[in-house]
């Protein structure tokens, strides 16, 4: 799906203006940033009304705030071994947030859900341990599970703190 003509606040630039000077003149132009995401979600008006003028039936999302909501940072070893430091679960227990592997090197995003019962499942993405899954639970203040990188033939545990 895309949107169009929204407001520039929800617009995201995939480049910095730069200015140079070569001989004397300046130029003006564009340099592009690297890895920019270029994602917007909807609010829970927004999507609903957007599934009345498709005419489909909208799930329902509840005002709850999730019990898992906040920050949590949280570490994992075994074939692979690193640490995440901000991790974000937002009202609706939507996770996401970013991960450096200490073993491999690099660093990854991660993107998931914990169940309002704190059953939780995330996956990797980006530069490593792309295609690994996180599956686990969470109680008030901290998690753990386990997580597998088919690809790689890895695999180990992993827990969680709420900060």
């Amino acid at each position: 799906m895309t949107f169009a003509g929204l407001p520039d606040v929800a617009s995201v630039q995939t480049f910095t203006r730069v200015f140079v000077e070569r001989d004397g003149h300046v130029y003006f132009g564009w340099k592009d940033k690297l890895a920019t995401t270029t994602t917007t979600r909807l609010n829970k008006i927004a999507f609903e009304a957007l599934a009345q003028a498709l005419g489909i039936t909208a799930p329902t999302i509840g005002d709850t705030v999730s019990a898992y909501a906040g920050t949590w940072s949280a570490s994992y070893q075994g074939g692979d071994t690193g640490t995440c430091s901000a991790i974000a679960v937002d009202a609706t227990g939507y996770l996401s947030g970013s991960c450096i592997s200490t073993s491999v090197g690099g660093t990854f995003t991660v993107s998931g859900q914990v169940t309002p019962i704190g059953t939780v499942s995330f996956t990797a993405s980006g530069s490593t341990s792309s295609g690994g899954t996180f599956t686990g639970s969470f109680s008030a203040a901290s998690g753990s599970g386990t997580w597998t990188w088919p690809s790689h033939s890895a695999s180990g545990t992993w827990t969680a703190a709420k900060q």
